[in-house]
């Protein structure tokens, strides 16, 4: 493959299409319209991956035929200290709603809400919250 200014996610999909791998990857996370100017000549899927992959801030690994595409780590800036995240949840009439889910989507955190529709986790992010609620009767 000679790849001149193609994004990514094109060159992800032509490798699927010529091998048995499966690239699994949150577009939320990655820039998958990076172009990509590669001659990619080599059969090693390892040796593809460290030159598309390594050069444009994105890690990888290999689990049987998937591929997890992933943010690079950097290591070199201090973690952020966790963020608290607390609230309430009510419903449309300002009633508590008790066990919603209340999750950071960036970092999987979360937690539930109690009977008064209170929520408190700790998480290394604070920009996308996402509630979830579900209710059976019975």
């Amino acid at each position: 493959m000679n790849e001149h200014g193609t994004q990514l996610r094109d060159v992800l999909r032509k490798i699927e299409q010529q091998s048995p791998y499966l690239f699994l990857y949150n577009e939320t996370q990655l820039d998958m319209k990076q172009k990509i100017n590669e001659k990619i000549t080599s059969p090693d899927i390892r040796k593809i991956l460290d030159r598309l992959c390594g050069p444009i801030g994105i890690r990888y690994e290999i689990m049987d035929v998937q591929i997890l595409l992933m943010p690079k780590i950097d290591t070199g800036k201090p973690k952020p200290y966790p963020v608290p995240v607390t609230g309430y949840v009510t419903d449309e009439k300002g009633s508590p709603m008790e066990f919603v889910s209340v999750i950071d989507l960036l970092s999987g955190k979360g937690g539930l809400t109690n009977e008064e529709g209170y929520f408190r986790f700790f998480t290394d992010n604070s920009n996308i919250i996402y509630i979830e609620s579900t209710h059976i009767k019975l």
